[in-house]
């Protein structure tokens, strides 16, 4: 529970820095469960508990992302609730790889003050995908070097217009309204806004940092599904993986390209002519945030 993130991660993280293979599974109740209901780093911005009877003014502590910083921790976020498969999906990922693993699991409490009662606690769990309030996803290390973006993004884009119903579904942040109304709206905006801010972290992983570019006029030699995705592209293509932040190609891509070649990015199907090396390399000085995801 919220131990995982607060008192208890110094032990958490040392057994994840050592890279042995050890699988650790974290139920995240978003609080400290076991002695009392008390706010946690895992507790999210607007929840009233114990230590925040007014509800808390921060954000969440994203506990996979760090973990995911080390580059050799596999990582999932899953809810049972909201996708069996994917949590079937992750648990077997994670037995399966060579290191440590660790899966944080949405696991509603009795603290959180279902209204719809803890006999619907899976429901609650697939409700909290389908806003955006958690979000599902897998990363995983033996995916590195390869054609495979190693960060898997697995729920569906929310529906944020039942994110604020969500809340309302739950004593935790629902109370806000009755015990402080003067500020529940602006925390409860603030719960919304962060989860929003957390889905873009997730998606920049899911889409822009391993943009893999391909270009007319050579012979393919990869078996990627996404060659299927060119068949309106004239000409064979070559796989070309670009690992960057954004999906603009660095200076070594552009040396040596023919005048009037094109290169297509699979991941937003973007296209761009390149006239020279010397009009690649300053294109690839344009900031990413000017790229239009699709």
């Amino acid at each position: 529970d919220g131990a995982s993130y607060d008192i208890g991660y110094g032990g958490l993280d040392h057994v994840l820095a050592s890279g042995e293979n050890v699988n650790i599974l974290v139920l995240d109740t978003e609080v400290y469960s076991n002695t009392g209901g008390q706010s946690s780093k895992a507790t999210p911005a607007g929840a009233i508990a114990k230590f925040a009877a007014s509800g808390k003014k921060i954000r969440k502590k994203d506990l996979g992302m760090m973990a995911m910083s080390y580059g050799y921790v596999y990582v999932a976020q899953v809810a049972m609730g909201a996708n069996p498969a994917q949590y079937m999906n992750a648990i077997k990922e994670a037995e399966a790889y060579d290191g440590p693993s660790l899966i944080i699991a949405y696991a509603p409490c009795i603290n959180h003050g279902l209204k719809a009662g803890m006999g619907l606690s899976q429901k609650e769990e697939k409700l909290a995908v389908e806003c955006g309030y958690w979000h599902l996803y897998r990363f995983n290390p033996e995916l590195e070097g390869t054609d495979k973006n190693p960060f898997s993004l697995d729920s569906k884009e929310p529906d944020w217009t039942k994110f604020q119903d969500f809340l309302k579904g739950e004593v935790r942040f629902a109370s806000l309204y009755k015990l402080f109304p003067e500020r529940a709206e602006e925390l409860l905006q603030k719960t919304e806004e962060f989860a929003k801010i957390r889905l873009e972290s997730y998606k920049k992983l899911a889409g822009k940092s391993y943009c893999s570019w391909f270009r007319v006029g050579e012979a393919w030699t990869g078996t990627d599904s996404t060659s299927r995705n060119l068949t309106r592209i004239s000409g064979c293509v070559v796989f070309m993986p670009l690992r960057s932040a954004s999906c603009y190609a660095d200076k070594k891509t552009g040396r040596g390209e023919p005048a009037g070649s094109i290169i297509i990015c699979t991941t937003c199907r973007a296209s761009r002519s390149i006239r020279d090396a010397r009009t690649m390399r300053s294109e690839a000085e344009v900031p990413s945030d000017t790229h239009q995801e699709k």
